[in-house]
């Protein structure tokens, strides 16, 4: 372990998906814990580096674009930018070729990464980082394994990091506002019934089900929000246009941030397997998530208040390959009520208790 005391330049690293930087956060924070004088740059693709904008236990955001295809040697900027940085430490949470060869043409002396990879030998410190579909550890515990590898303490309490600020906040309500919905007195509900574009079919419930839900909130004075990205507007258009004005249908309409600032407005989000799950843990809303194919214990909430609803099969957990000879049966055929009263319990669980403090 570096001395405390020691001006260290830390970079975390990860080019993922949203929600696998949402949930690298707790490790975030034991790193900055641990060296609370360090300058600590997180190195993120350009899609998911909204959520760790304006986030205090991180000096620096260095962006990178997407790779478009797949390399191994880095580009000449991203080498100069990494040798301009002059890092003591990097944390690699990547499986990636090109940032271990990078951090290791750059001179940083001790360089922390997760196997299996192909340039192992430019890491001083591995991890094997083997899947288990069936593992009973969170997906943070995956990225906090580098927390014990550097002898720094594991958190007491793994919590997930976003800072929603006030000036979206306001823009947030001034959006509702605009759209007739009083924000300060109604109970809102955020309902997202699309997921990821992996293994759709195996993760997302159908558009029935989240039809009944909606239904189900308005007749008991709930007013529900639809949200959803540009690909999923087809799916909520339908299901306001069976409520008429009794819902709002924001899909295809807020970017990440405004995304967080309205779901955070919300007493819970009701959605499938996806990254707003984590969106919604971060920022302190409970969620009730439907699981299909993937291992709850491994990707679902954090938040006790949060309830996963599924159909517990002798085959599920299952690979994401895995070709299913029961017609997607855990999440196609998992009845409405059931999402409902996971619902109505979250909500009793919040009735009269503030929305944020």
């Amino acid at each position: 372990m570096f001395p405390v005391q020691l001006p260290l330049k830390i970079a975390v690293a990860l080019i993922g998906a949203i929600g696998d930087v949402i949930l690298s956060t707790p490790l975030v924070e034991a790193i900055r814990d641990a060296y609370p004088s360090a300058h600590l740059t997180y190195l993120v693709g350009e899609k998911s580096a909204p959520v760790l904008e304006h986030l205090s236990i991180i000096d620096e955001l260095y962006v990178m674009p997407e790779f478009a295809s797949p390399r191994i040697f880095p580009s000449l900027r991203l080498l100069a930018d990494m040798r301009r940085h002059h890092f003591d430490l990097s944390v690699c949470l990547s499986r990636s070729d090109t940032l271990s060869l990078a951090f290791w043409f750059a001179g940083v002396s001790r360089r922390l990464g997760y196997l299996p990879l192909r340039t192992a030998w430019t890491l001083t410190d591995r991890i094997d980082s083997t899947a288990d579909i069936h593992s009973t550890q969170h997906r943070t515990e995956y990225f906090l394994a580098a927390a014990n590898v550097l002898g720094i303490p594991h958190p007491d309490r793994v919590r997930l990091h976003y800072n929603v600020t006030s000036t979206e906040m306001a823009s947030s309500e001034r959006l509702l506002g605009g759209m007739g919905v009083d924000w300060r007195s109604a109970t809102l509900v955020a309902i997202h019934p699309g997921t990821s574009k992996v293994s759709i079919e195996k993760r997302r419930w159908h558009e029935d089900g989240f039809t009944d839900v909606a239904r189900y909130l308005v007749a008991t004075g709930r007013k529900p929000i639809l949200i959803g990205g540009p690909d999923e507007v087809e799916v909520c258009s339908r299901i306001a246009a069976k409520l008429g004005s009794q819902t709002v249908d924001l899909s295809g309409k807020l970017d990440l941030r405004q995304l967080a600032a309205v779901i955070k407005h919300c007493r819970v989000l009701i959605h499938n397997d996806s990254s707003p799950l984590h969106l919604a843990g971060a920022i302190g809303v409970p969620v009730v998530t439907i699981f299909g194919y993937q291992n709850s214990r491994l990707w679902g909430p954090l938040d006790p208040r949060s309830v996963v609803v599924r159909r517990d099969l002798p085959c599920s957990p299952c690979e994401q390959s895995f070709v299913c000879e029961r017609s997607f049966e855990c999440v196609r055929q998992l009845p409405s009520s059931d999402v409902i009263q996971a619902v109505e319990s979250v909500l009793r669980q919040s009735a009269g208790t503030p929305l944020w403090t």
